[in-house]
């Protein structure tokens, strides 16, 4: 369903009906319109005035739970795990947005689910943000042709997750700076293909298994955040701060980008190739209607720490974790159900892979980054922002995600 609102923490809320048989809530909006929340989500005034509202920390054994086993699928967005059922108990996990959950139990009168950690441990989660997986009908192999809707899939094991999206215009609704309301100026026209869109950035272990099958040479030398100078002992393995294999790669050029995408092609037997400009505004977008995914530029302040991975060294706004780069998916994803779109790395974008019948000028054979990155202030994280770098260059805030147009 879609979100029409963010309400903020010890907002007063007025109920004005409850859904019968779901444990959800419609409340009155300030605009005069209705929305609906999960009634998990609220507390009453008087609740909260006769009852503090801390953590339980009686033991978790003493839950009632009914017998349930399932296999349930989040929803669009990451989810919390908790330690207890209830909103005000501490959180001990997250669950990416579209993975798999193993339920294995229900909490009796109350829509909270028992679900397995990863790390052999339990906790729980608010019912109503899972769902059933589609259905697979008896084959755990991906469809032969990606279609809109079906689950996250890869074209080889070591291929990246693909999520399709369905053919659109990037600017088909206008896009608004979050402040002034100036719409965004369109260089593009609509395009009538839909795309397979990497789930994630490019990570360093993908990227790594990729030099090693092909021998490609990456030279070292990469521009760092500060100084702004090109320094010759960083390089895509070592760009001068601490990764995960799981952190998306970087230190890596325009060119290294289009190989990767090239080797993928040849595994594959598809056409996969870096997202162009209006491709990836479309997909960063997931559909609303601003250029960030936040609806002002105080929500954008407020809520950066959770929605993308931006600058918070010494912040006075938050901090998100991670003063470099993050492990891809640790945010939540937009409405496509994409990761670090906004934020993370910026990410090399290909003019020359433009809609068929648009001409290309010269612009085509430079290479573009496009996206905020671990450093970038929450203010200037812009969905419309790209800008021109040196072929050849590379930077230790720039990576890439790849696609495939969805009728290959």
């Amino acid at each position: 369903t879609q979100r029409i609102g963010r309400l903020r923490p010890g907002e007063q809320v007025d109920v004005n009906g409850r859904v019968v048989g779901r444990p959800w809530l419609r409340i009155a909006l300030a605009r005069g319109e209705s929305g609906f929340v999960h009634r998990d989500l609220l507390q009453s005034e008087q609740a909260s005035k006769t009852k503090p509202a801390t953590a339980d920390r009686s033991n978790k054994d003493d839950v009632a739970i009914e017998p349930l086993e399932a296999v349930m699928t989040a929803g669009m967005n990451a989810i919390d795990v908790y330690e207890r059922p209830g909103l005000a108990n501490g959180k001990i996990d997250r669950i990416r947005a579209l993975d798999r959950v193993i339920v294995t139990g229900k909490v009796k009168d109350r829509d909270w689910f028992r679900v397995a950690l990863q790390n052999g441990g339990s906790g729980y989660v608010l019912g109503g943000l899972l769902s059933q997986p589609p259905s697979t009908k008896g084959t755990d192999q991906p469809p032969a042709v990606l279609q809109v809707g079906q689950e996250v899939v890869r074209d080889c094991p070591h291929c990246p997750e693909l999520l399709a999206l369905p053919a659109g215009r990037p600017l088909g609704v206008r896009l608004y700076h979050t402040s002034a309301e100036a719409p965004l100026p369109s260089d593009s026209p609509s395009f009538l293909y839909g795309l397979a869109v990497g789930r994630f950035e490019v990570t360093k272990a993908q990227f790594a298994r990729f030099v090693a099958e092909t021998g490609h040479r990456v030279p070292t030398g990469c521009i760092p955040q500060a100084p702004r100078e090109f320094e010759p002992s960083l390089d895509w393995r070592n760009p001068g701060f601490a990764q995960t294999d799981n952190d998306p790669v970087v230190c890596v050029s325009w060119e290294d980008a289009k190989s990767y995408a090239a080797w993928l092609s040849r595994l594959t037997d598809k056409h996969y190739r870096l997202l162009n400009p209006m491709e990836w505004r479309y997909a960063a977008s997931g559909g609303i209607r601003y250029i960030t995914p936040w609806l002002s530029e105080d929500d954008a302040k407020r809520n950066h720490c959770f929605n993308e991975n931006l600058y918070d060294a010494n912040s006075p706004d938050c901090q998100d974790g991670y003063q470099t780069t993050a492990p891809v998916g640790r945010f939540w994803a937009n409405a496509f159900g994409l990761y670090d779109m906004i934020g993370n790395a910026s990410e090399l974008v290909d003019n020359c892979s433009m809609t068929p019948g648009r001409p290309r000028d010269a612009a085509c054979h430079r290479p573009h980054v496009i996206g905020g990155n671990w450093t970038t202030p929450p203010g200037f994280a812009l969905l419309g922002i790209a800008a021109s770098v040196e072929p050849g260059r590379r930077y230790t805030t720039v990576g890439f995600r790849v696609m495939r147009p969805l009728d290959n």
